[in-house]
C-alpha cells in the first residue's frame, strides 16, 4: 500500500508539471509547443529512469520479508547494476500505452482514447509488475516456479 501510494503520488505530480508545461508552451506558436512535447518526454524519460533505481523495491520487500525502508536500500543496490535494463522495461509498456492511446484519440476520440488509456495503461502496470519480479529473481538468482515443468 505505502509503494502504491508513493508511486501515486509521483505519477500525480508528474503528470500536474507536464499538464503546466504543456498549457504554458500551448499558448505560444505551433514551433515552441513542440519544445514544450520534447521538455515533457525529457522529464517523463528521466522518471523512467530514476523508477527504475526503484524496480525491484516491491518483489525485495514482498520475497525478502524486510521492512520497506530495507528492502528500498537492498533493491537500489541490486538495480543499479541493471538500470539500463530496467529502464527498458519500465519504458517499453509505457511507449505502447502511449501510442494505442494516443491512435484512439487521434482517429476515434476522446471517449474512445480514454477507454484505450485506462486498458492500454492496466495492461502496461501489470507487465512492469511482472517484470519486476523477473528482474528480482535474474538478480537474486532465484529459481522462477512459472519456468518448471510439471
Amino acid at each position: 500500500l505505502i509503494c502504491m501510494i508513493v508511486i501515486a503520488v509521483a505519477v500525480l505530480m508528474l503528470a500536474l508539471l507536464m499538464a503546466v508545461i504543456m498549457k504554458a508552451f500551448a499558448l505560444a506558436p505551433a514551433y515552441v509547443f513542440i519544445v514544450g512535447a520534447v521538455i515533457c518526454a525529457i522529464l517523463a524519460a528521466l522518471a523512467v529512469f530514476i523508477a527504475g533505481h526503484f524496480f525491484l523495491w516491491l518483489p525485495c520487500a514482498e520475497i525478502t520479508g524486510f521492512k520497506m525502508s530495507e528492502a528500498l536500500y537492498s533493491s537500489y543496490a541490486q538495480a543499479r547494476t541493471i538500470r539500463w535494463r530496467n529502464f527498458v522495461a519500465i519504458a517499453l509498456p509505457l511507449v505502447l500505452a502511449v501510442t494505442v492511446t494516443s491512435l484512439f484519440a487521434a482517429f476515434l476520440g476522446t471517449a474512445a482514447a480514454v477507454i484505450a488509456g485506462a486498458v492500454s495503461f492496466g495492461c502496461a502496470y501489470m507487465i512492469i509488475v511482472v517484470s519486476s519480479y523477473m528482474a528480482y529473481a535474474d538478480v537474486e538468482g532465484i529459481e522462477r516456479e512459472d519456468l518448471k515443468k510439471y
